[in-house]
């Protein structure tokens, strides 16, 4: 029996990575969507946009809107495409990340997920960020 494994493009762990995510991201596109859920947002989105701009991207941020649901993908790819997005970030939790990689789906563009941490109550801040061609 064949047994076939596929992973994400780049697995990237470690404390405060996200302070590097332009950095890890910069390769993929210099438009970036970001995907995320309130709670996260509320502690992470001035740092998403610090590392973004020391990277010399561009990000746009949507927080989402509580249920993986067409009608909310819809809505983040009319955002997506009024700001000239090449790629999507999904930041924060299940719904979230599902979201945002569907999102890239349908729109044809490559997603990086950062599920948070925190949000499974871990007490050193990491975030993992895998790339989906």
């Amino acid at each position: 029996m064949d047994r076939i494994i596929q992973s994400p493009g780049k697995y990237i762990q470690g404390a405060d990575v996200i302070n590097r995510l332009g950095e890890y991201l910069k390769p993929l596109a210099e438009r970036w969507l970001v995907v995320g859920d309130k709670f996260v947002l509320g502690f992470a989105q001035s740092t998403v946009e610090k590392s973004f701009k020391d990277a010399g991207l561009v990000v746009e941020i949507a927080p989402f809107g509580g249920e993986c649901s067409q009608n909310e993908i819809d809505r983040l790819r009319g955002i997506a495409e009024t700001a000239q997005c090449g790629a999507i970030l999904g930041i924060g939790g299940g719904k979230t990340l599902d979201t945002a990689k569907a999102l890239a789906h349908f729109m044809g563009v490559p997603v990086a997920i950062a599920p948070d941490y925190r949000l499974y109550r871990c007490t050193v801040q990491r975030i993992v960020c895998y790339l989906h061609r």
